[in-house]
């Protein structure tokens, strides 16, 4: 059934502002239909000694590091597992995570006079990292508009984004760090995008 026959009215080409697809690197197999295709990954050791891991998810990405690690490890004859499982990701705060949220919101929209939905949105974007991206807002409050209007995310965003996260052409804002390109794709037609994403 085409994606068109799940609206009424039909959806008609014309209204489709934009699409993505996603590649994923599945190990070959019998062939079949692509969505019955395993999507474990493999480990494999070449006569040289070289280790490639094929396959898997971007979910289980540091789970395939442990295992080549502790792959590398048994090859050099050396002792010690891969430490990456008790390395929180980055912006993870120490305690409980709701205890965390409900505090860091509350705190950001007292001093930066955010509304509760904009600050949540930061909060589980930025995790921990949250305070870096408010601070600029204590100087520049016009950071705090927001990039589309109906959109959480807030020109303060651009400015991190930009400054610790490498970000530095408008679709690293607005497809790699945000999905805003793909719901408002004239973000990426903008002529000023450079004044946009707080350059300069």
């Amino acid at each position: 059934m085409p994606l068109r026959d799940h609206f009424h009215p039909p959806l008609e080409r014309g209204q489709i502002l934009n699409s993505f697809v996603g590649v994923r690197p599945l190990v070959r197999s019998r062939p079949g239909e692509p969505s019955a295709r395993s999507r474990e990954y493999r480990l494999q050791t070449g006569p040289t000694g070289l280790i490639s891991i094929t396959g898997g998810k971007y979910t289980t990405y540091r789970h395939m590091a442990e295992i080549v690690t502790d792959e590398v490890m048994r090859q050099l004859g050396r002792r010690g597992p891969c430490l990456t499982r008790g390395f929180p990701l980055v912006g993870t705060p120490p305690g409980a995570w709701l205890d965390f949220e409900r505090v860091a919101v509350a705190e950001i929209c007292r001093r930066y006079t955010l509304s509760e939905d904009v600050a949540h949105h930061l909060v589980r974007r930025y995790g921990q990292q949250v305070g870096a991206v408010v601070r600029p807002l204590a100087n520049r409050p016009e950071l705090a508009r927001p990039v589309i209007e109906g959109e959480p995310d807030i020109q303060a965003e651009f400015v991190y984004q930009r400054e610790h996260e490498m970000a530095c052409v408008p679709e690293d804002f607005l497809l790699r760090r945000t999905r805003l390109g793909l719901f408002h794709p004239e973000l990426l037609r903008r002529r000023d995008n450079a004044d946009h994403f707080g350059a300069g």
